[in-house]
């Protein structure tokens, strides 16, 4: 086995109420993966975050409010609180910096909740609290003095969170894969582009040919330009079809194949990498499309 799964059972004490981002998706995973070969051995506990390292990407305001709302359980629509809310949270960043620090030797996966790249510089939302991949990326960046550190989003949202924390930053380049947001949550575009940001919009109807196609040659010309030393991955398999009654996706990507091939187009960039997990609802394909992702780096 080639690939490590940072994973805690504690992250499935996470309350979210009705929301689709449940406990179940990771069992999903975890099982389906625990069935293809993934043993024992291979499964990492995580570490905490720490509150003095997450101020590399968040604002202390933000992460007051966060325990503020986990110690008087104080929710709002798109996110639950709870009195572990906050500490699982960190737990999730953590597992994230785990998988980044794992991926000097192999690759890395965080079958981590809640996810976090709608998580801003100081604002949650859309299931997040902290950015996990922004944090990793910037810790793993000041502990091995990666000058450069390039970051590939699938989820079918566009993580705005992560782009903001980057937007504006030469040392990391944020490319986006997702349906355009002015049909699916944000609900917005967030102007042009930068020029060390790349969002790459789809709209409904957008085939699998379509969307490789244009995932290898985005992702070739971002490695061979910017040649960043480490890859992380915002892995969200809502992209897949089957996630359109829960989430709206329209984007008609049905071969789980497809999700197979982006991972074999990462792994020949031969660079170190790690994954966190973001979207993905249904649990009736979401083992297998994460199963199809994750097989190159097996």
């Amino acid at each position: 086995m080639e690939m490590k799964v940072v994973y805690s059972d504690k992250f499935l004490e996470l309350y979210t109420g009705r929301s689709p981002e449940r406990a179940s998706r990771l069992t999903a995973i975890l099982d389906f993966l625990k069935a293809r070969g993934l043993s024992e051995k291979d499964i990492v506990e995580p570490s905490p975050a720490r509150e003095e390292d997450l101020l590399l990407v968040h604002e202390k305001a933000l992460l007051e409010e966060l325990k503020l709302r986990s110690k008087r359980e104080l929710s709002v629509p798109d996110n639950e609180f709870r009195k572990n809310t906050y500490e699982i949270a960190l737990l999730s960043a953590g597992a994230a910096l785990d998988a980044a620090r794992l991926s000097r030797k192999e690759f890395a996966f965080a079958l981590e909740r809640p996810p976090g790249h709608h998580a801003g510089i100081r604002t949650f939302g859309g299931f997040c609290y902290l950015n996990n991949i922004a944090f990793a990326i910037r810790k793993i960046q000041q502990e091995q003095n990666y000058k450069k550190a390039l970051i590939i989003d699938f989820d079918v949202h566009l993580g705005q969170g992560t782009l903001e924390i980057f937007q504006d930053d030469p040392s990391v380049f944020y490319l986006s894969f997702h349906q355009n947001p002015n049909t699916l949550y944000p609900w917005r575009d967030f102007g042009l582009d930068k020029v060390f940001t790349k969002k790459v919009d789809f709209m409904p109807g957008t085939t699998d040919l379509e969307f490789l196609e244009r995932f290898e040659e985005e992702t070739k010309r971002v490695v061979k330009d910017f040649k960043p030393p480490i890859i992380g991955v915002s892995a969200g398999f809502d992209m897949f079809a089957s996630d359109a009654e829960i989430i709206g996706n329209r984007i008609a990507l049905t071969n789980p194949l497809t999700f197979r091939k982006m991972g074999e187009i990462i792994r020949k960039f031969k660079k170190p990498c790690f994954g966190v997990l973001e979207g993905g609802y249904n649990l009736e394909t979401l083992g297998e499309v994460a199963y199809s992702f994750t097989k190159p780096f097996f």
